[in-house]
């Protein structure tokens, strides 16, 4: 599967190959989504900085965070066939992410993107 096969499953577009953007921000979880298994009860105020993300467009309104600085979409999620699916366009540990594994909710919160994505988690 190439990456045009990738992207139909993915919940959003890829702008182009050159889509790194190297910017300091925070991850703010969108008000209209606050009850969402993978961002409730996460410690957000705490979250810490990442250092870049990968510029996408969300297909649909299920954008649960965005950049802090610009309002792009930074995780989103969606469905594809039976099953859901889970756009994170940063780096979750290392490089952009490099602080973000301090964070206090890092673990809950890489346990909720992958509960979630596995139907372990309810819908919404």
């Amino acid at each position: 599967m190439g990456w045009l096969g990738l992207e139909k499953m993915l919940p959003v577009k890829i702008r182009s190959n050159d889509d790194a953007v190297d910017v300091d921000f925070t991850l703010k979880p969108r008000r209209k989504h606050p009850r969402h298994p993978i961002i409730h009860r996460l410690d957000w105020d705490a979250a810490p900085t990442l250092h870049g993300y990968n510029r996408v467009k969300a297909k649909k309104k299920e954008t649960l965070a965005i950049n802090s600085e610009n309002k792009h979409p930074v995780l989103v999620v969606g469905k594809y066939g039976k099953g859901r699916v889970v756009a994170f366009a940063s780096n979750p540990a290392g490089g952009w992410g490099m602080d973000f594994v301090e964070w206090g909710s890092y673990d809950q919160f890489i346990i909720n993107m992958v509960a979630w994505s596995a139907n372990l988690l309810p819908e919404k």
